[in-house]
């Protein structure tokens, strides 16, 4: 997938239950998305929790997740966000609808 020449890929991730400001710790992954664009090459994280609603096939389903994790950082490019590398982001992940 890519936005204006971007690449992803998935570099790491692992999943863990995280701290929320508003709440209990949620279930989730962390995932760690290389970018590249040309010669430029960056790494960010996007967190993704797990919807308290998520069904068990999607919890098992890693690549839906990353490719979730991978949309959301396409839109963000969409909406004229300038990578810098390091960032950390935060989403729910749902089940599809």
């Amino acid at each position: 997938m890519s936005d204006d020449g971007w690449m992803f890929r998935v570099t790491d991730a692992f999943h863990a239950h995280f701290h929320v400001d508003d709440g209990p710790s949620q279930p989730g992954i962390e995932w760690a998305i290389g970018m590249k664009n040309g010669e430029t090459e960056l790494q960010v994280w996007v967190r993704g929790l797990f919807a308290e609603d998520m069904s068990e096939e999607i919890r098992a389903d890693h690549q839906y997740q990353a490719n979730t994790c991978i949309g959301f950082l396409a839109d963000q490019l969409g909406e004229g966000w300038e990578p810098q590398g390091g960032e950390q982001f935060m989403i729910v992940i749902a089940n599809p609808t």
